[in-house]
């Protein structure tokens, strides 16, 4: 697996020691860093499912794994607030415009033209798949 200089340079702020794998201990600094607050069971649970070699710390290859699925659960988050922004009584659909201002809000930056050509045939109001399909095409 190819790993980005991005991830590395992350790895590697908590491999202080240069030991080549993030322990408990570090992988806590990781997550908080992040603004999360996990409980030792819970950084212990993450590192368990992505230590494919059993050593209770993560080399930059499972590091590399767990991030990717972190920011895009982070993702998914953030593009269903910013959904839930513009459907604020739970109507469970949107407007067009108003997926224009989402785009905008995620900083998608998106021409009138490419919108309607990547809105296709969802009609004038889009429920929250539909824009989740629309904007991970």
């Amino acid at each position: 697996m190819a790993v980005s200089d991005e991830i590395i340079a992350m790895f590697q702020l908590f491999d202080k020691k240069g030991e080549g794998s993030v322990n408990h201990e570090q992988m806590t600094s990781f997550v908080t860093s992040l603004g999360y607050h996990m409980t030792k069971k819970e950084i212990d649970d993450v590192i368990s499912r992505y230590d494919v070699n059993k050593s209770n710390a993560l080399e930059i290859e499972e590091f590399a794994e767990m991030t990717k699925d972190l920011m895009t659960s982070v993702d998914d988050i953030t593009i269903k607030l910013a959904y839930d922004a513009f459907d604020p009584d739970g109507h469970g659909y949107v407007t067009k415009r108003q997926v224009e201002r989402i785009l905008q809000n995620l900083s998608i930056r998106i021409s009138k033209s490419d919108l309607e050509e990547m809105m296709g045939d969802v009609g004038d109001y889009v429920t929250y798949q539909q824009f989740v399909d629309v904007i991970t095409k």
